[in-house]
């Protein structure tokens, strides 16, 4: 994030730079600065959406959502910009699906921190693992369901349309 570019002798100094699901490019400077680095082309893989069972299912049970977002809002707001400086990526999209299995350990262990960044105390511990027992099947375990929607794009900073 505090890199500067052009001092650190990268302006435009590769052919290609390549992102994949990466926080060093999440946020506009972070883009940016790939798009400083590259003389031509830009690679960035990232999720737009993720479907996951099971935090619906605390989402439904606490009546709270997640602080964390995996909505894809930062890598829409990169698209946007591009467009809008007249770039025009050619974009290709992908769907995965997994089963996670957990014990309600590992589940609280995962889930808390999505739907409590600053910390949680003693009575949402209480009331997420009392959901997280509600949800285990007969072996004690919980699944969770999700399917992630994957986009790929590749724009050319020169502005040539690619085919």
């Amino acid at each position: 994030k505090n890199m500067d570019v052009k001092e650190e002798g990268m302006y435009e100094k590769y052919d290609l730079v390549f992102s994949s699901i990466t926080p060093a490019v999440g946020y506009k400077g972070g883009y940016e600065k790939a798009m400083e680095m590259t003389n031509g082309w830009f690679f960035n893989a990232n999720f737009i959406s993720i479907t996951d069972t099971l935090q619906s299912a605390l989402e439904d049970s606490l009546g709270i959502h997640p602080v964390r977002s995996r909505d894809g809002a930062g890598f829409y707001c990169m698209l946007g910009d591009l467009i809008l400086k007249g770039l025009y990526p050619e974009l290709r999209y992908y769907k995965e699906t997994d089963v996670d299995v957990f014990d309600v350990k590992s589940a609280f262990a995962e889930y808390a921190e999505w739907f409590y960044r600053e910390g949680i105390g003693e009575k949402e511990e209480r009331e997420m693992k009392d959901a997280l027992l509600r949800l285990c099947d007969e072996d004690g375990k919980i699944r969770s369901h999700k399917e992630w929607v994957y986009v790929w794009l590749l724009v050319d900073k020169k502005g040539r349309i690619v085919h």
